[in-house]
């Protein structure tokens, strides 16, 4: 009768145990889901804000970018046409394409590292190209320091293109 009874109340404590285990298990599958579906809505309102980004034109430079490189470069004959260019970069990133409600959005989504450094690179390649910068958007976005932290996407490839479908989205939609 002992056991019984002993036996009983193993097998209560071995079922008890399993249906903890099974109970861990399906709550662990549930917040991987749940953490899975908020990634897709993440992407999502940033490929629909980057969108919407690349729809709108950058405005124009008043005065032209030759113009205004000239200026700079005529002022300090220190001046190399490396911090020129970068000078003009970081004026109309801050100024003219809206960067800082960008960077709001992703902080309010919550986005993490990689879609931002996509981001990032998207709007200074725009910007570069769209200006005639002499600059390399990677090394713009992110300078010596901020690169090694970059997933190694961005450095196999064409880092645009790689950045466009870290969000979901390609060149040109």
């Amino acid at each position: 009768m002992l056991e019984t009874l002993e036996r009983e109340a193993a097998e209560a404590v071995s079922e008890e145990l399993e249906a903890k285990r099974a109970a861990r298990e399906a709550r662990a599958a549930r917040e991987r889901q749940e953490a899975e579906t908020r990634r897709i809505d993440v992407r999502r309102q940033v490929a629909g804000a980057m969108r919407a980004w690349f729809a709108s034109p950058l405005p124009a430079l008043v005065p032209p970018v030759e113009q205004i490189r000239s200026a700079l470069n005529s002022g300090s004959p220190a001046a190399t046409a490396a911090a020129t260019e970068q000078s003009i970069f970081t004026y109309i990133l801050e100024e003219l394409a809206g960067y800082a409600a960008l960077t709001r959005m992703l902080n309010r989504v919550e986005a993490g590292f990689e879609l931002s450094a996509a981001v990032r690179i998207l709007v200074c390649a725009r910007i570069i190209r769209e200006y005639g910068l002499l600059l390399n958007p990677v090394e713009v976005a992110f300078p010596t320091g901020g690169r090694g932290m970059l997933p190694t996407a961005f450095s196999d490839g064409d880092p645009e293109e790689t950045a466009a479908a870290v969000i979901g989205m390609e060149i040109g939609d």
